[in-house]
């Protein structure tokens, strides 16, 4: 029973589980085994990040070059990268080393087809460029050109 509570304890820290009852058991035990531990877990609640896009506005239609701006508080933070549907579109380095810092990305919406597609900015450090995101936020844009 100390087992499986240690092991279950161990699993919440590593893993978000949903909410509700979970059971663990020792490899080998029964489901009417008394070497079984039951535990709720509580939903974890979303992190919120230390970068924001804050224009243009969800689901807005796109078109041509395009001002993507971004509010960015997190410590430590020297650029952004773009993602456009998980591919790469570039990096840009913030104006300072001010918190909050605001940036503009300007992007060529031409480059992509039309339709509905999926920015992604990650706040980066300089010291580990490209290995470990600060943070990052996610909206989804409708592009005509």
């Amino acid at each position: 029973m100390i087992l499986a509570n240690i092991i279950a304890t161990i699993l919440a820290k590593i893993f978000t589980l949903q909410q509700g009852d979970h059971v663990i058991r020792q490899p080998g035990s029964t489901a009417g085994s008394d070497e079984r531990a039951m535990m709720a877990f509580a939903a974890s609640p979303t992190a919120t990040s230390c970068v924001t896009i804050t224009r243009p506005g969800p689901d807005e239609m796109l078109s041509g070059m395009v001002a993507i701006t971004t509010m960015d508080t997190c410590e430590g933070a020297n650029f952004e990268t773009l993602f456009i549907d998980g591919n790469s579109a570039g990096a840009f380095a913030l104006a300072g080393n001010d918190y909050p810092d605001t940036a503009t990305i300007m992007y060529d919406t031409t480059k992509i087809s039309n339709g509905v597609h999926q920015f992604q900015v990650n706040s980066q450090s300089s010291t580990n460029p490209g290995a470990i995101a600060l943070g990052s936020d996610t909206t989804n844009y409708s592009v005509q050109n």
